[in-house]
């Protein structure tokens, strides 16, 4: 038996189906498959587009950019440009629908 869950690919500890083993027809909420950090080692995302961004050096999260030609990523609450320190990002969720 598999331990990969088929819906969040991680253990089962991400989406909680773990705990509903015998329900075949369960769904995860939807918002869990936008909650899940990704490496900037594996991944950048697309060109100036808002991310939610990890930056472990000031220990907080902020929305930010990321810049191509630069390789950097930036804050967007900030005045100041400056290049930020990012570890993990991940996309923002769709706004909700009316």
């Amino acid at each position: 038996m598999s331990t990969d869950c088929k819906y969040c690919g991680e253990h089962c500890l991400v989406c909680k189906c773990h705990l509903v083993p015998l329900n075949l027809d369960y769904e995860p909420p939807q918002y869990l498959f936008f909650m899940k950090w990704i490496s900037v080692k594996e991944q950048l995302p697309e060109d100036d587009q808002t991310i939610l961004v990890y930056n472990p050096r000031a220990s907080l999260f902020q929305l930010g950019y990321y810049l191509k030609d630069e390789d950097s990523f930036y804050s967007i609450e900030s005045y100041f440009a400056f290049p930020l320190h990012v570890t993990h990002w991940m996309p923002l969720p769709q706004p909700p629908k009316e």
